[in-house]
């Protein structure tokens, strides 16, 4: 059981980073050609237009993908009933937002756009089904095709839209080609599923769904809150542009900061569910899966971070410029986001849902109190302070909740970012000093230097942990080695 469940953890790992890198690539590349189409209005609209749907959104997920994944019987009858709840939602807000949509800002400037982007209801239910049931039988190497071959299309489509709308029109090039990911997502998931789901219904099961999903569905209508909170006050406050310069921002980190937590967070919550009743596996499990993420995270995300305005400056138009100190700030909250995302989904696997919910009040609340004084002071950097402070208080109280759920000491878990914070506060502090010195040698730096710095800065990084957590760097090393060549790891793995 243990070397069965290590080595499928192990090849998860591997097809999660491929998927990670394959579509961060084809992404990054599709948002670079888009930049120099698309203004900061496009994707203020947008943005805008988004929020509704994600509040709607929000308030109808029911947690279906987790629910199968952590299902013990009758997963067939599951499947088939979660999808068909899940269908029935969506008519259900596509109403709601049909009443709530004129109330917006984005509705008034294009109402069309809104009835398009409400089609995200209808396409979501069978991407989410499908998900879960890759999850629960570790069928990673079908969800790579799943999500690199619908980003890839997506990304296409939004490139030539985006080329052939007029100006002022581009912000229809970022709806459709969303909708097309979504729809190639379900369909081409409805292919590769090992359980395709069909319109039935058990009640009996219905029931049970609903009642594991209920704090899932509360801990997401609090996400969804938390999560446009900032949005809302730079959309009322400031102007849709400077909500768009904050979404292209925070785009960009994203991709960044999800490489982490994609490739170990789906891993994870399928090690976890498997050893929900083995505790001493469970903390053993959960401790190295977040370590292996904070040393991922912190490297990826401090480099962007010190070397933001060097990227944007190269990279994009000069009417991007503006978004630099957003891509630092929102670089530190990804670090703190990608250490702590993996907790959540603990507490998911475990059956703990409501832990999520509460934790979400506490972000929730520290964003309603310090974001309007934050934006009124710092403008659109404000908002991005806003979710940092936001996610430092819930990341504290977080912590004790961990230590009672896993009965594990605090030292321990703070032992467990250490590796990776030391790192790179020393991979900081070497680039600031190669920073300095290129800019007094060369008066500027360009792609060449860039490189050379993104080189400094890694190889400062891996000497750091070689040096300081020789241990752990061996057995980063060892793991990612054998997750590529998909062979077993020893008593150091994912799930000893």
């Amino acid at each position: 059981m243990a070397e069965e469940l290590r080595q499928k953890a192990i090849s998860g790992a591997k097809w999660r980073l491929l998927a990670t890198y394959c579509s961060q690539f084809v992404q990054m590349g599709g948002a670079i050609v888009l930049a120099w189409l698309l203004n900061k209005n496009d994707y203020g609209l947008m943005a805008g237009a988004m929020v509704v749907i994600s509040l709607i959104r929000g308030c109808t997920n029911l947690g279906m993908n987790y629910a199968i994944v952590q299902r013990r019987d009758r997963v067939d009858d599951a499947v088939n009933t979660g999808f068909t709840l899940l269908v029935i939602l969506a008519v259900f807000s596509y109403v709601v937002m049909v009443v709530a949509a004129p109330f917006s800002k984005a509705y008034r400037i294009d109402a069309a756009l809104m009835w398009t982007l409400g089609l995200l209801f209808f396409l979501r239910p069978m991407g989410i089904v499908t998900e879960g049931t890759f999850f629960r039988q570790f069928h990673f190497r079908r969800l790579f095709v799943v999500e690199f071959a619908s980003v890839a299309l997506s990304v296409g489509i939004a490139i030539a839209m985006a080329a052939a709308l007029p100006s002022g029109k581009g912000y229809w090039a970022l709806a459709i080609s969303g909708l097309a990911r979504e729809a190639f997502r379900s369909a081409i998931g409805w292919l590769y599923a090992p359980m395709r789901p069909k319109l039935r219904i058990d009640w009996g099961i219905a029931k049970e769904l609903l009642h594991y999903g209920k704090y899932l569905w509360a801990g997401a209508v609090v996400m969804v809150l938390y999560g446009n909170i900032e949005r809302l006050a730079l959309l009322e406050m400031v102007s849709v542009g400077a909500l768009g310069l904050y979404h292209f921002a925070h785009a960009w980190v994203t991709r960044v900061g999800k490489i982490s937590e994609t490739i170990f967070g789906a891993v994870a919550i399928s090690v976890y569910a498997k050893l929900q009743d083995d505790l001493e596996r469970l903390r053993t499990s959960y401790c190295r899966i977040v370590g292996y993420s904070a040393v991922v995270s912190t490297g990826l995300l401090t480099g962007l971070a010190m070397l933001a305005p060097e990227a944007v400056t190269l990279a994009f138009p000069m009417r991007w410029r503006l978004a630099i100190p957003m891509f630092q700030v929102l670089g530190l909250f990804y670090i703190v986001r990608a250490i702590d995302t993996t907790t959540g989904q603990l507490y998911v696997a475990v059956g703990k849902t409501k832990l999520n919910m509460y934790l979400g009040i506490v972000n929730a609340v520290a964003m309603l109190v310090t974001i309007v004084p934050l934006v009124w002071w710092q403008g659109m950097v404000g908002a991005a302070y806003c979710v940092l402070v936001a996610r430092l208080v819930t990341m504290a109280c977080n912590a004790f909740v961990l230590r009672r759920t896993l009965q594990c000491p605090m030292s321990r878990l703070v032992r467990i970012v250490v590796p990776g914070v030391k790192a790179s506060l020393v991979m900081a502090c070497v680039l600031a000093g190669a920073q300095i010195a290129a800019l007094r040698q060369f008066g500027h730096i360009g792609w060449l230097m860039l490189a050379a710095l993104v080189a400094i800065g890694s190889a400062s990084f891996a000497a750091s942990m070689f040096v300081m957590e020789r241990e752990l760097f061996w057995e980063v090393l060892g793991l990612v080695r054998d997750a590529l060549r998909g062979r077993k790891v020893g008593a150091n793995g994912l799930a000893s």
